[in-house]
């Protein structure tokens, strides 16, 4: 199995999903998800991330300090951490993530969102392109 950096480097324009929404990071965590942020936006990958909180949110500060091209947003709702989309999870999504996850039915509203939002990220909006790869935190 190659390293995330290896991959990144040999392959054209990978598509990155990220996600990671633990609430509390330590001070390295945050720097860290800050300088791998702006090093992916310097190698121009196509990012897909879910703003939660923590990892993902410090990253998308890392990606905003080097480049003005927006990453894909994947929002389980319409506003979410500041962000603002028009298109959000679609109930196809949901389907997925239930099929996927036994006891999906057990999680609340929220976690069910955030679940369809992390199967849009890693699959696509259509389901048919996957990310090639997945960083997540938690």
């Amino acid at each position: 199995m190659d390293s995330i950096v290896h991959y990144l480097l040999t392959h054209d324009r990978p598509v990155v999903a990220v996600a990671g929404n633990k609430a509390r990071l330590p001070l390295f965590t945050r720097r860290f998800a800050y300088l791998l942020g702006m090093w992916l936006a310097q190698e121009g990958v196509t990012l897909r991330v879910s703003p939660c909180r923590g990892f993902a949110a410090w990253l998308l500060k890392g990606w905003k300090s080097v480049t003005d091209q927006p990453p894909e947003l994947y929002l389980a709702f319409r506003k979410q951490q500041g962000y603002t989309a028009s298109v959000y999870v679609s109930r196809a999504s949901s389907e997925v993530a239930e099929a996927l996850n036994p006891n999906f039915s057990r999680l609340n509203g929220v976690e069910k969102m955030l679940a369809s939002t992390h199967v849009e990220a890693v699959l696509g909006r259509d389901h048919c392109t996957p990310a090639d790869c997945l960083l997540y935190f938690v």
